[in-house]
């Protein structure tokens, strides 16, 4: 068999790495003034990964409103965290 720049070859089929499509979660600094945050902007103002964001929105210790498919924070949800030592519940 030859592959579609003629070269011979197993037959195996080369795929582009889905990885490479999907969207980084990357920490993003939040707009001023805004009333509410997304998981990325609060990552980045508590300067952590936008897992443990996740992590203390399931655990409920960051409170948080969905919006379709988007979960969004509060600003005051935020400062109550920081004010209360931001203690999250491990697992």
């Amino acid at each position: 068999m030859r592959d579609q720049e003629g070269r011979a070859g197993t037959g195996a089929v080369r795929r582009k790495n889905s990885s490479s499509t999907r969207r980084a979660s990357v920490a993003v600094e939040p707009a001023p003034g805004a009333l509410v945050f997304t998981v990325c902007e609060v990552a980045y103002v508590l300067r952590v990964s936008p897992n443990t964001v996740w992590n203390l929105l399931g655990d409920g210790s960051l409170s948080g409103i969905s919006v379709g498919r988007r979960r969004l924070i509060p600003r005051a949800a935020v400062e109550e965290f920081i004010a209360g030592g931001g203690t999250e519940v491990r697992r």
